[in-house]
């Protein structure tokens, strides 16, 4: 004759084992369920610097759908499973992450910017203040105090100026003017002994493109590195000939970030890359709109088609309520710009 059946023992185990199959909440702990899961789509992507792109998270395995976004670069706004980020204006390479927010999963995904065709960049830094080193593109105009021009003999190049040569550093004419370690900047000073006037430089831009540009995107550094009497400006103008710009109205026109030299300081030399001595201009040019960018009978410039050039022009000049002989010795630095395609 067996054993007896424990009828109280069997419902025991039948529960114990009913448990190590389900959580005390009644979910399913089984070993063969997959762990939560967080994914980016895409995974990979290559983005045009300063141009915007979406990414979503999506989850797996999990009722979750709290997460927590970081990027190695760029701007960006988080919405839920949802990131739009905006890439940097450098190329280069980026990460993005994503985590669960109870830290159950995470996930990232590789970023290549790159420069939107026909993109524009200038650090200056191998210009040396003579007029054969003049970056590709570049070129001058300017006269001496009896109107004599630079095509016609006059030489306003100054060479390095150097902020550790003190007063010896002249930050006048047209010189690469440096701190000695971060490079060199366009720089521009009239009178002082070179006696330069009307100073322009003038970049022109040839449209490679097989697709008419409409605006630009524009950036630049202005920056003080010799404090003057006067506090003197920077002016930006576009057109289609390198003539005419007299007629056109100013794009930006952007003071000595300091201003006027109190007479206590008035010849100051100071290093033009710290943020108080220097300004970045940043613009958008709409060549389709006459508010924008107008031509000289106020009526929009146009587009600027495959293979058509313009010019950029940037004029030193005196600011409102300038008066003294001595000038800011002033610098262009860092320019990025960037083309808006009719398609874009």
């Amino acid at each position: 004759m067996g054993m007896p059946l424990n009828i109280p023992l069997l419902r025991l185990a039948a529960c114990l084992t009913l448990l190590s199959v389900l959580g005390c909440d009644g979910s399913s702990t089984s070993p063969d369920d997959p762990d939560p899961g967080v994914a980016i789509v895409p995974a990979t992507a290559t983005v045009i610097a300063g141009e915007a792109s979406v990414f979503t998270a999506q989850v797996s395995h999990s009722e979750e759908t709290q997460v927590v976004w970081s990027v190695s670069g760029g701007e960006y706004e988080a919405d839920g499973l949802s990131l739009l980020w905006t890439a940097p204006m450098e190329p280069g390479s980026h990460v993005i992450e994503v985590a669960l927010a109870s830290g159950a999963a995470e996930a990232s995904a590789d970023v290549e910017v790159v420069a939107q065709e026909g993109t524009l960049r200038e650090d200056f830094n191998e210009f040396l203040g003579t007029l054969e080193t003049l970056p590709e593109g570049f070129q001058v105009t300017g006269e001496d105090g009896s109107g004599t021009q630079i095509e016609e003999g006059f030489n306003p190049f100054t060479g390095v100026s150097l902020l550790a040569d003190g007063d010896d550093a002249s930050f006048e004419g047209f010189g690469a003017f440096s701190n000695g370690s971060g490079g060199h900047s366009f720089g521009i000073r009239e009178r002082g002994d070179t006696d330069l006037r009307e100073s322009r430089l003038f970049l022109e831009y040839t449209n490679t493109a097989d697709r008419a540009i409409v605006g630009f995107k524009v950036w630049y550094d202005v920056e003080v590195w010799l404090w003057g009497q006067r506090a003197n400006r920077i002016r930006l103008k576009y057109n289609r000939e390198t003539s005419g710009f007299s007629d056109l109205p100013d794009l930006a026109s952007t003071d000595n970030p300091r201003g006027a030299a109190p007479e206590d300081d008035r010849g100051t030399r100071l290093d033009g890359l710290l943020p108080e001595n220097r300004e970045t201009v940043e613009l958008t040019l709409d060549l389709l709109s006459a508010a924008s960018v107008p031509d000289a009978d106020g009526d929009p410039i146009g587009a600027l088609g495959p293979g058509e050039v313009a010019y950029f022009r940037w004029q030193y000049s005196n600011t409102s309520g300038d008066g003294g002989s001595l000038r800011s010795g002033l610098a262009i630095n860092n320019l990025l710009i960037v083309p808006i395609y009719a398609d874009d």
